[in-house]
């Protein structure tokens, strides 16, 4: 019988962090068995890049073989990066040769790196970033793009990953801690990727092994992401491989 997909619980969750991020808390094998218990289909592995202040080095990024090989009968595991923007022009922290070796790329707005050290904070310093990174890295998604740090022109944002086919991510980490107004922020996100047509995905967002595959917060939006089930890459592993396959990534089927 085919699971329902819930609003707490992931069957692809391809925003998780290992230790190997600095400030993560577990490791392969840890987040191997919590996505088993959970039935966990598919668990991205996306750690920092290394302008983040005690991540990893660029080497660990050509380590996508061995954190393949951590794959169970029941879950396969992805190498993935959480790449970190830079500057207004959208640059990010890891270079092409390096991206060649993973499965799939993230980028984001992040504190603790060299972007947080331009003095222009502003909401179209912040919207440049992002619309740049989506046109010229294209990234496979932009993570929390809806950030109370980091303000956006959320409807240019929207506009600009949909014409790019740029993924946007629904952050439950962000959202376990938001006010209302980061609420109506996320809200207005998904009301402009339906009028658009712009994938969207829902991730944990984990640095500790409980949070695995946990998208409880995203409750606060369980209206909008039922409505609108048909923009989401992860909203079960057949919308996450059909996804995949459209976008010529290497086969993950499971």
């Amino acid at each position: 019988m085919k699971r329902e997909k819930t609003d707490h619980s992931l069957e692809v969750d391809i925003h998780v962090h290992t230790i190997a991020s600095g400030h993560g808390l577990s490791t392969l094998s840890e987040i191997r068995k919590i996505a088993t218990k959970r039935k966990i289909r598919i668990v991205g592995i996306a750690d920092h890049g290394p302008s983040m202040r005690g991540a990893s080095h660029l080497e660990y990024f050509t380590m996508g073989d061995d954190v393949r090989r951590a794959s169970s009968p029941c879950c396969k595991f992805l190498f993935g990066c959480e790449a970190n923007i830079q500057s207004q022009n959208g640059d990010i922290d890891i270079p092409p040769s390096i991206i060649q070796e993973l499965d799939y790329l993230l980028a984001g707005i992040h504190n603790l790196t060299p972007y947080t050290q331009n003095s222009d904070f502003s909401r179209h310093y912040h919207t440049d970033a992002l619309i740049n990174c989506i046109k010229n890295v294209k990234p496979t998604a932009i993570t929390h793009p809806i950030y109370p740090l980091f303000p956006i022109d959320v409807a240019a944002v929207v506009t600009a990953a949909a014409t790019s086919e740029v993924v946007l991510e629904i952050n439950a980490r962000v959202l376990r801690r938001a006010n209302e107004d980061i609420i109506c922020e996320y809200q207005k996100l998904i009301e402009c990727a339906a009028k658009c047509q712009c994938y969207l995905m829902l991730s944990s967002d984990s640095h500790f092994v409980d949070d695995v595959g946990d998208v409880t917060p995203l409750k606060k939006l369980e209206v909008s992401i039922k409505a609108h089930k048909e923009l989401i890459i992860n909203y079960s592993v057949d919308s996450f491989n059909a996804f995949w396959g459209k976008h010529q990534i290497q086969d993950i089927r499971i």
